[in-house]
């Protein structure tokens, strides 16, 4: 059970912090002023 838990939070937090950097890349891409190419 805990390991289940474990690698459901490890996925959430993989997503979360791949469609920030995708957004950022994306901003970073079309040259927006408010780009963060590095997180």
């Amino acid at each position: 059970m805990q390991r289940c838990w474990r690698d459901l939070n490890t996925a959430a937090q993989h997503f979360m912090v791949s469609a920030t950097a995708y957004e950022n890349h994306g901003k970073f891409l079309l040259n927006q002023p408010d780009a963060k190419p590095f997180g």
